[in-house]
Formats: structure tokens, sequence, C-alpha cells
């Protein structure tokens, strides 16, 4: 389990990189405004908005419409909630068997308790250590359970699932480019191709190029290249190694190249860019 209560990266800064976990998220914008980009669509979130990212689902927290703000996140297992056989089956099973419920997003004033929780999640993080780690989970649990009953009377759980705040994925494509994306963050820095990236998810090359689109926004080689230049981007700040080393490392064959691409996503060239975390 993990909490976090904070602002979003500035602008041109290190931001959070496109990933998949097998854990519940839940989201909480404080103030201003983010987006989630969530399996290739963007989840536009004013302050006071929730959003609940379903286990297994291809996202990340980014800024929306360059407008940032603080928020406060918690990121659970399944287990850490499903501690016995009837809290799976009551609490948790019926958001884990829902595989096409991507998230859901509960509007400012729809939200019931669940901004007073995380506001008691963050006044635990100045207790002890052990009994802010007894207040926390116990606060989790509470959380959970607020969450289930808003989505509960908002329709989210019905069989027939027609509620419009749900967002549905298809298991057989989302198998796939969990598969492919977990293969680019392996193997970033090796020689890859399109039929590389579409046979780690067992789909041909023109089908992984329409997975990729309609999930992730970009196409395969975009977003190798894009994870690259996110990799690279950290190295450059977390240590001193050459920058033609560095290049090689991610995957680009030339620097020159790496220069150029690195400049045009961040502004700034790879010696700025390290530069400016050195002063």
């Amino acid at each position: 389990m993990h909490f976090w209560s904070g602002g979003m990266p500035k602008i041109g800064g290190l931001q959070p990189i496109l990933h998949w976990h097998d854990n519940f998220e839940m989201v909480l914008v404080l103030d201003g405004e983010l987006a989630m980009l969530v399996n290739g669509d963007k989840i536009r979130l004013m302050e006071g908005d929730f959003l609940f990212v379903n286990s297994g689902q291809i996202h990340k927290l980014c800024q929306s419409e360059n407008k940032t703000g603080r928020y406060s996140m918690v990121i659970v297992h399944p287990e850490v909630l499903g501690c016995d056989t009837g809290m799976v089956f009551n609490a948790v099973e019926p958001l884990l068997k829902r595989k096409w419920l991507a998230q859901v997003v509960l509007k400012s004033g729809h939200t019931g308790k669940i901004p007073e929780l995380f506001a008691r999640l963050r006044e635990s993080e100045t207790l002890e250590e052990i009994p802010a780690v007894v207040e926390s989970v116990g606060l989790v649990f509470e959380l959970w359970a607020e969450m289930l009953r808003l989505f509960n009377k908002a329709g989210v759980l019905s069989n027939d699932a027609t509620s419009p705040l749900v967002e549905r994925a298809s298991d057989a494509e989302f198998e796939a480019v969990r598969a492919m994306v977990t293969f680019i963050h392996g193997h970033y820095g090796d020689k890859l191709t399109l039929k590389d990236i579409a046979a780690a998810g067992g789909v041909g090359r023109s089908r992984c190029c329409e997975i990729f689109a309609r999930h992730i926004g970009q196409s395969p080689i975009a977003f190798l290249n894009s994870h690259r230049l996110d990799v690279a981007a950290r190295l450059l700040r977390q240590t001193a190694a050459p920058i033609a080393d560095l290049a090689f490392t991610c995957g680009f064959a030339q620097q020159s190249y790496f220069t150029q691409q690195f400049k045009e996503t961040y502004g700034k060239t790879p010696q700025m860019w390290r530069k400016k975390k050195e002063d």
C-alpha cells in the first residue's frame, strides 16, 4: 500500500511514465486541474474530483492543457483489501472480475466522505511509524467501503454495467497491450522492430498498430522512442554517464539523433537538461 500527496512536476520537468500494475489506484484532486491517461483516453480532472483506476490498466497522471494541480493518491494491492475470503468475494472481486471497467470518475460534490478520508490519511502520515501504518490501513478500508457505496448508488456495479460513469475495456486486447508495454519497458535498450513488439503481444504487425492507437494513442515505435527518452531524461539527472553512452544504453544508435529527439521532446539539449539539474 502506498499513499502520496503533493503536486505534479512542473511543465517541462520529469513526468510520470505510462505504465500498468496489479494495484488499484485512487486519486483525489485537491486543487487546480489534472488529467489521467487511461488506456489511451485522457480524463480531465478538476478540483474535488475523484478517480478510481482498476487493476491492470495502462495509465499515467499528466497535466491537463498545460495546467497543473495538487492531488492525493492511494495505491493498494487487491490482496491488502482481500485479507480474508469473504472480503475478496464481497468487496474486491466485484471490481477485479469487471475487466471492462477501466476507470470510474466521481465528480466534485458526489464524492461522499472520500475527501474527509483522504484528509485523515494525510494527517496519519504525521504519526509515529507503527501507529501510522495501522491508522492508514484502517482508513484505506474505510475509503474502499465508501467508494463501493457510491459506486453502488451510481449503478457502476450493476450486472448490465450501463452506468455512464464506466469506461469499458476488452480483455484480449489489454492482455496483448500490457504484454507489449512490458516488453518495451524491459527491452528499450535493444534494437527493436515492429515485428518484435507485435510478437510480444502475440499479434500481427497491423493488429499491433491498431491496438496501440486505440489504447495508447501512439504508434508502437513512437511509444518505444517516447519511453527511451523518458528513461534518458531520468538517467541524465541521476547519473554522470557520458551522453553518448547514455544514448546507446537507451537504444539510440546515433547521439545526434538522440539529441535531436530529446530537444524536440523536452525543449532542451541533453547537456542543457543535465546542467539545469546541477544548477
